[in-house]
């Protein structure tokens, strides 16, 4: 995960308004959770398990049914304490579903122990059945993969029966090896679920329904961030909409707080986050849109775009308390019956920003920056006008014998198209053959493990012959990882 790493992130803690529920903590910050809901009741039992016939609930019946029937049933908020003691275990919980409820179904396991991608604990997938027992939504990790703790944002789409499944990721996945932490064996194996029925009743509360009262900027809903306890930090905020006709196009306001705590040499940046759609997603019936930032005095230049089946995470560096306009438009595609997305939304900031983009467009007079860590150093920068090439300049930690850099533009929706990073030595000569690597719509620019030698330092090359049509900005952030 480390030598991937593109830019120091800004960790975004969740509060979201949930009826039917009490306080609760989500990964990220550790922040006040549901609000806005009576108490939750706490439940301590262990439910069916289809992989052991002799595996019972903690209640007063000793026979096992497996799947969602013999699931136990639960209302909205209520925190269930559970158990996948026995390896290969699922456990299932019911409740009564209405159209158009939206969701939050959260698991913490490892998060209850303020731990994350420890590999002796479990690794939760949460998944979502109706009454037929087919598979409506699903998660693995966070959206934020703050932690391998399942978090599933969903809605309804139809009034029945519905079901939840919690398992292993171990016990679910078709390639496991690859796809969870860890092994099947887990020495911890304690989880807590609870289910939040979200509802953006208009106040600050980090959420956002788009209210389909129109399709321009004179219809836009604010896109507001809940400060969080330490000041100038703020909460994730949550959007979601329903695609309602097939040229249906939703407007947000968006503006970063005014007091957001940006750390010097750093800018402001929003993190805009489209969920997958479909069985293994949101459930949702359609892809999330193209996402495109406006600012609203040139409505039709925009400033950043992003298509999320491509790249899921649009992050463009804004200043502070300025509005902009945010536009999630539908995809081109038959219209279903729950067509809707979500999005996660955070004000934060980038990496470290270049200071002196007249004398680092030479090799000969990088710009040096420093290591964040005993390994890593991280840079952001545009290239304005497309002709400007951008040199960094980083020292070799002592014992290191390879570096991976990586790099985004495009895929974090700059208009930076074809954007080259290319790592070279301090005599000006690349690392190796395959030092250098082109970013693509889907795809950052990555050279992965080039060796480095008897070098001293070495030099990071930033260049982009393009520019897009239909976006003016040249920004882009880039990580450098020695091993």
């Amino acid at each position: 995960m480390r030598a991937l790493a593109l830019s120091i992130l800004a960790s975004g803690a969740v509060l979201l308004s949930a009826c039917g529920g009490g306080d609760t903590s989500s990964s990220g910050g550790g922040g006040a959770g549901g609000s806005g809901g009576t108490g939750g009741t706490t439940v301590s039992t262990t439910t069916t398990s289809s992989s052991s016939s002799s595996t019972t609930s903690s209640s007063s019946s000793s026979t096992t049914v497996p799947g969602c029937a013999g699931g136990l049933d639960f209302a909205f908020g209520d925190l269930i304490e559970g158990n996948l003691a026995v390896t290969g275990q699922e456990d299932y919980y019911r409740f009564q579903g209405t159209k158009g409820q939206v969701l939050w179904i959260d698991i913490n396991a490892q998060d209850t122990d303020q731990v994350s991608f420890d590999p002796d604990y479990i690794d939760t997938t949460v998944t979502l059945f109706d009454a037929n027992e087919t598979k409506v939504a699903q998660n693995d990790n966070p959206i934020e993969f703050s932690s391998t703790d399942s978090r599933l944002y969903t809605i309804i789409p139809a009034d029945g029966d519905y079901c939840v499944r919690v398992a292993d990721c171990w016990t679910v996945k078709n390639n496991p090896g690859s796809a969870c932490l860890g092994t099947a064996e887990k020495l911890s194996t304690a989880y807590e679920l609870q289910v939040f029925e979200l509802v953006d009743d208009g106040t600050m509360d980090g959420t956002v329904a788009d209210p389909e009262t129109g399709n321009d900027a004179a219809s836009a809903v604010s896109v507001d961030f809940v400060a969080a306890q330490d000041a100038g930090s703020y909460f994730t905020t949550y959007v979601w909409g329903y695609y309602e006709t097939v040229d249906d196009v939703d407007v947000y306001k968006l503006s970063l707080p005014p007091d957001l705590a940006v750390p010097l040499g750093s800018r402001p940046s929003a993190s805009i986050t489209g969920f997958t759609q479909g069985p293994s997603g949101t459930g949702s019936t359609i892809q999330t849109g193209e996402l495109v930032i406006v600012d609203p005095a040139s409505p039709d230049v925009a400033f950043a775009r992003l298509d999320p089946t491509k790249s899921s995470s649009l992050r463009a560096p804004l200043p502070l308390d300025k509005e902009y306009l945010l536009f999630v438009n539908r995809p081109q595609a038959t219209a279903k019956a729950n067509d809707f997305y979500f999005l996660s939304t955070f004000p934060g900031w980038g990496n470290p920003i270049e200071m002196d983009d007249v004398a680092n467009t030479d090799m000969a007079t990088p710009e040096t920056i420093d290591l964040s860590d005993a390994a890593s150093a991280y840079i952001e920068g545009d290239l304005l006008p497309i002709t400007d090439v951008d040199h960094f300049q980083v020292t070799v930690p002592n014992g290191m014998t390879t570096v991976t850099g990586v790099c985004g533009g495009r895929t974090q929706g700059s208009g930076l198209r074809q954007m080259k990073l290319s790592l070279y030595g301090d005599d000006g000569k690349l690392l190796s053959a395959g030092s250098t690597d082109i970013e693509t719509e889907s795809q950052l620019a990555l050279v992965s493990d080039a060796p480095l030698g008897n070098y001293a330092s070495i030099v990071v090359k930033i260049e982009a012959p393009m520019q897009a049509a239909d976006a003016t900005s040249g920004y882009y952030q880039c990580g450098i990882h020695f091993n």
